[in-house]
């Protein structure tokens, strides 16, 4: 029977363990070719789905910059419009305060006042006590001429100008139509020459009327009245 068939030589318990640990390392070796391009694809998906969180798309970054035109379009205008009539009622508001700063201090000195406009050049307006008119176009003080009132304070007498400048209020527009120099009256500030002035800025337009009676009154002669003054008669 040995002859025939040879001799069994069963495997010992070293050759199990080696054959055991061949056929793990050949699993694990298996497990790890399947499991690192899967590794790789989900390392390359979540690096793509960064970049994609992290930043922005060409189409979104157009779409920004159409609402950011959309949006100055309609607000530019508004801005513009703001500050339009914003210089228009600061001019309006001071010639008027003059005038009638004009008035009381007719009252209040016992003098006459006389108020000069002038419209030349650049416009400008302004008023000095007593019977010699000034020039409201003289910038220096120290010219005979220029605009200013004599106020008394502790030290002694200083000149106030009183002189406004349409440097100050740009693209207002000054006319009037007053027949000769407005004076208020010392004893009761009548005036004697009335008149109109009109200030304009772009679309909006405003009247300061003075009456000989010495009394201001403001109105708003724009097409569409939107200055807040009551609309001209």
């Amino acid at each position: 029977i040995c002859a025939c068939f040879g001799v069994y030589d069963p495997p010992t318990r070293g050759d199990d363990q080696d054959n055991i640990r061949e056929g793990r390392s050949a699993m694990d070796a298996g497990i790890s070719s399947n499991v690192a391009p899967d590794r790789d694809k989900a390392a390359k998906q979540g690096a793509n789905h960064g970049a994609i969180q992290g930043g922005f798309t060409v189409i979104e970054l157009m779409i920004v910059v159409v609402v950011i035109a959309v949006l100055a379009s309609i607000v530019g205008p508004t801005f513009e419009e703001y500050f339009t009539k914003q210089r228009l009622r600061q001019a309006v508001e001071d010639i008027q305060g003059m005038l009638q700063e004009a008035k009381s201090e007719a009252i209040v000195r016992g003098v006459d006042v006389i108020v000069d406009i002038d419209t030349s050049g650049t416009w400008c307006v302004g008023y000095r006590t007593g019977s010699t008119v000034c020039d409201c176009t003289k910038t220096s003080q120290s010219d005979s001429a220029y605009c200013a009132i004599d106020a008394v304070i502790s030290s002694g007498t200083v000149a106030i100008s009183k002189r406004i400048s349409g440097a100050d209020y740009a693209d207002v527009t000054l006319s009037e139509t007053f027949s000769g120099n407005p004076a208020f009256d010392a004893v009761n500030s009548v005036n004697s020459s009335a008149g109109t002035i009109t200030l304009q800025n772009g679309d909006w337009k405003a009247l300061l009327k003075v009456s000989l009676l010495g009394r201001v009154f403001v109105c708003d002669d724009s097409t569409v009245a939107t200055l807040g003054y009551p609309e001209c008669p």
